[in-house]
């Protein structure tokens, strides 16, 4: 089993994992985002949106019985918005709330195309 990097004066910490399949066309996607991940993580750090962006530590790879498996270790964001919104009085956003949180959003937006020349098509935010 692959260990995650760690200091000795560091803290534990927790960490998200995105583990992609064995298969090719999955394997080629990891090693895409990664590249991706590498690229945005080597832009400056002046932008203040980078701060709303999750924060990319390592990549491994893993044997699993099915093959070799591409890992990516994230920093955990926080709870989805469909979390969030599920604990709020009535299930519903204050105006004020959503207005703050589509301001870092596109905050972080800015900073990936505007410094980091990087597109997210992803259908999570």
């Amino acid at each position: 089993m692959t260990r995650i990097t760690r200091r000795n004066w560091q803290s534990e910490r927790y960490l998200a994992l995105k583990v992609g399949n064995s298969d090719f066309k999955d394997a080629e996607q990891a090693a895409h985002e990664f590249n991706i991940e590498r690229h945005i993580g080597s832009m400056s750090d002046r932008h203040n949106g980078r701060n709303y962006l999750r924060t990319f530590v390592e990549q491994f790879e893993e044997n699993g019985p099915n093959g070799m498996h591409m890992c990516l270790a994230y920093e955990p964001m926080r709870e989805p918005l469909w979390l969030f919104q599920s604990r709020l009085r009535n299930k519903r956003f204050h105006l004020g709330l959503l207005k703050g949180y589509i301001k870092l959003l596109l905050k972080g937006l800015d900073y990936l195309h505007t410094e980091c020349n990087v597109i997210h098509t992803g259908q999570y935010l």
